[in-house]
């Protein structure tokens, strides 16, 4: 019985709502970010909300790797915030998610519901990348199939939810928090790797 129950358990944990989450920061060191990583993962670690944080950045993207505890919705404004007070120079250029969610319509707008907090994330298209071209200070271009992921997505809306996968930079704006869509499956349930 006891085995059952840690089956179980484990088998809640994979299914996790946010499957990962990837800060971009931007620091203020000649070397990149892989030389202030430690003080950043060592501050985030700190934080209630975070269960792991990759051991090392991508130098390549200034991007760092995280997981929240429970799977639930990071929230962006404090982790801006933590980031910034961590004292190494850092700040949060943006954060990107891959969410499993129910693909809804409220008021005439796409939304998705995670239902481990009852979150409901509005949707829009996506306007840029999180990750920073190599070498450059620019975000990577979007290809042409994310410049038009949000306008595919709706095109599947048929006025019942569907389970779906997205992947795409958070905001808050106006105390709501906002999915911009750079990528989406319906194959919700499948194991897969952040996109980069």
């Amino acid at each position: 019985m006891k085995s059952i129950l840690l089956l179980l358990l484990s088998l809640a944990a994979a299914h996790a709502e946010v499957r990962s989450v990837t800060l971009g920061i931007d620091v203020n060191s000649p070397y990149g970010i892989g030389e202030p990583w430690v003080i950043i993962r060592e501050g985030l670690l700190r934080l209630e909300s975070i269960e792991s944080v990759s051991p090392q950045p991508d130098r390549q993207t200034a991007t760092g790797e995280l997981r929240t505890k429970k799977g639930l919705v990071p929230d962006v404004e404090a982790l801006a915030k933590s980031i910034h007070e961590i004292g190494a120079g850092a700040s949060l250029r943006g954060v990107e998610a891959t969410i499993d969610g129910r693909l809804e319509k409220r008021d005439g707008q796409l939304v998705l519901r995670v239902s481990k907090a009852d979150d409901v994330l509005a949707l829009e298209p996506v306007t840029q990348r999180v990750q920073l071209q190599p070498r450059k200070k620019s975000p990577e271009p979007l290809t042409e199939v994310e410049q038009k992921a949000f306008q595919n997505l709706g095109a599947k809306w048929q006025g019942t939810p569907l389970d779906v996968l997205i992947t795409g930079p958070i905001t808050k704006r106006n105390g709501k928090t906002v999915l911009a869509v750079r990528h989406f499956d319906f194959q919700a349930d499948t194991a897969r790797e952040t996109i980069k």
